[in-house]
């Protein structure tokens, strides 16, 4: 996530690479920034500038948060913005590997000294090692949402729970207290809307949130609800 204070040109979201010296057949990088002087531009290059492969696309708005995300896989590179793909290049044949050890690494600012800094803001910087997908992608724009339908059903020295599935959700976070209101703690991570907490004595009362998790993150924890145990 992206927010532009002004249009810099050559100013960078990230800029890896091994090389202080630009020039158009030395250099090792590969940068993203939001505006080289008409577009935002992605590149990648193991001999300097005139040798760059990369993708071209409409520079960003300034004044307003903004998700981009670059792809490489195979010949293929995708730059996507807001979730939606914006420009590609399917003739790629560099990857990150290709650079080796980085050893200057830079968010905001350029490997080469003359380059300004980058004006603005970010958030959630992230970096995986593979190329998500269009629909992956597509996730981060919304948050995901609290589960809802929680439900504590209590029995003999245990507590059945469930809960509605959330949609795009990969997993779930099941968190009990002793007090109303928390402090929570996790008791379990799930793949399904179900569990039954058997660390539990008859005669107690328990709290329980749960919270869904996909690539994007966590959500917020659900509304509470407890269970009461009858002392046998």
């Amino acid at each position: 996530w992206v927010k532009l204070n002004s249009r810099v040109a050559q100013g960078r979201m990230f800029d890896f690479g091994t090389s202080t010296t630009p020039g158009a057949t030395t250099g090792s990088y590969m940068f993203l920034t939001p505006y080289n002087g008409s577009n935002m531009r992605f590149a990648i290059t193991t001999n300097g500038f005139n040798n760059e492969q990369g993708i071209n696309v409409t520079a960003l708005n300034t004044g307003v948060w903004t998700h981009v995300a670059v792809t490489l896989s195979g010949t293929s590179a995708k730059l996507y913005v807001n979730g939606v793909l914006s420009g590609s290049n399917n003739s790629m044949t560099l990857n990150p590997s290709v650079l080796g050890t980085t050893t200057q690494n830079y968010l905001g600012k350029s490997q080469f000294g003359p380059d300004p800094y980058f004006d603005g803001s970010f958030d959630e910087f992230r970096i995986y090692n593979r190329a998500l997908t269009a629909g992956e992608i597509a996730l981060f724009q919304t948050l995901l949402a609290a589960p809802t339908g929680l439900a504590a059903t209590a029995g003999n020295a245990q507590v059945q729970l469930t809960w509605d599935n959330e949609a795009d959700a990969t997993s779930y976070t099941l968190s009990r207290s002793g007090n109303s209101g928390g402090p929570y703690m996790a008791i379990a991570q799930l793949s399904g809307t179900n569990f039954t907490d058997t660390n539990v004595v008859n005669g107690g009362t328990y709290y329980y949130v749960v919270r869904a998790t996909n690539l994007t993150g966590e959500s917020p924890d659900s509304q509470p609800v407890s269970a009461q145990l009858v002392s046998l």
